[in-house]
C-alpha cells in the first residue's frame, strides 16, 4: 500500500469516528460556513431542538 492509500484510509477512519461522536452528542452541534450556511448538523441535536419548540 502506497502513502496515498494509507492517507485515504486514515482520513476515512477519522471521518467515521468524527461522525460517530458528532451524531451521538445530545446538544445541538453544527458546522457553519463563513457566510452562515449550515454545512452539517447532528441529528440528535436537531431532534431535541424540534421537540423543545413544539
Amino acid at each position: 500500500m502506497d502513502k496515498l492509500q494509507k492517507v485515504k484510509v486514515a482520513l476515512r477512519e477519522s471521518k467515521r469516528l468524527f461522525q460517530l461522536i458528532f451524531n451521538q452528542t445530545f446538544g445541538f452541534i453544527g458546522l457553519i460556513e463563513p457566510m452562515g450556511i449550515f454545512m452539517e448538523e447532528n441529528s440528535d441535536g436537531v431532534k431535541s431542538c424540534w421537540n423543545y419548540q413544539q
